[in-house]
């Protein structure tokens, strides 16, 4: 499998942590199954593991949890030009990564972190934004439904191709609601977003994903200044090998991550394409697009029963 996971030990030092025993996180994933089957409008495929990491990355929050399903399954209505053309063999997402690296690192930080890694590899001129949005929706419901335990998500955004003409590429509305479907109803922990080798074109990004994220988010987006920052914060044996890291070359990880999304296909086509039922969904849960995104264009969070 392309994810390592976190070791046996580091899953029980995790669980210590946070004052939790592996048959307490396996009693309330029988709660949440238990509470999907009741909820006939819902897609009915999640496995354990997918629910024990929408539990972990929900701070063991059994409402939050059943808030993120529901606004999930039903975002996939709302945004059928993202959610209904997932194939990740079709020619554009083969492009987009060659053009673009979008990936998680194999192994874990030592401190259990999923390093997600971000880079421009060609001119703007061969960047579909759309393209990106589907590529970021399908390695998540592959972490989602593949990865384990995790304290959290690193963004890291190597920034040495980017120029202001990228900045033309960007639809707006669209941005805004992939940030907010990634940070509000996706369980991905942000921890940190951490952009280095490009510190000029910095405000530029700033400017642009600044708006529409939260000021606790704000505040760990994190400029780096040289590579012993990346070392310290994510470690060389995490780190591809263009960056003095211990791990195989970029475009290595990229050809195997390519292979995973491959071989990802059934799942996407299928469970990853199911929508909700609005038919059988009862009339006090109806939601309207204003409840996902309001004047603002944030997330509103939502009242499961």
């Amino acid at each position: 499998m392309y994810l390592k996971t976190m070791t046996e030990e580091q899953i029980q030092n995790t669980l210590k942590e946070y004052g939790m025993s592996a048959a307490e996180l396996k009693s309330m994933v029988l709660i949440l199954k238990e509470w999907l089957k009741q909820q006939h409008h819902l897609p009915q495929y999640m496995s354990e593991q997918a629910l024990q990491f929408y539990l972990w990355s929900s701070k063991r929050s059994l409402e939050r949890v059943k808030q993120k399903l529901d606004a999930y399954f039903t975002m996939r209505s709302l945004l059928p030009h993202v959610f209904s053309n997932r194939d990740p063999c079709t020619e554009e997402m083969v492009l987009y990564r060659k053009t673009s690296y979008l990936f998680p690192f194999p192994r874990l930080t030592k401190d259990g972190f999923r390093v997600i890694y971000f880079k421009f590899n060609s001119s703007d001129k061969d960047f579909c934004f759309l393209t990106h949005c589907i590529s970021a929706i399908n390695m998540t419901d592959y972490c989602i439904t593949n990865d384990y335990l995790t304290n959290g998500t690193y963004l890291l955004i190597d920034g040495k191709n980017f120029t202001l003409n990228f900045m033309q590429k960007f639809n707006i509305t669209e941005l805004q609601k992939l940030i907010s479907c990634v940070t509000e109803i996706l369980p991905s922990r942000l921890k940190g977003i951490f952009y280095f080798n490009n510190s000029s074109t910095f405000k530029y990004v700033t400017a642009i994903f600044f708006p529409f994220i939260s000021k606790k988010i704000r505040e760990r987006v994190h400029l780096l200044n040289d590579y012993e920052e990346l070392y310290k914060l994510i470690g060389k044996e995490v780190l591809p090998k263009e960056y003095g890291g211990e791990e195989a070359s970029i475009d290595e990880l990229n050809d195997a991550w390519q292979k995973t999304m491959e071989s990802f296909k059934e799942w996407i086509m299928t469970e990853g394409s199911l929508l909700t039922d609005e038919s059988k969904r009862p009339e006090k849960c109806k939601y309207k697009y204003s409840d996902f995104f309001g004047a603002e264009g944030s997330f509103r969070q939502l009242q499961i029963d």
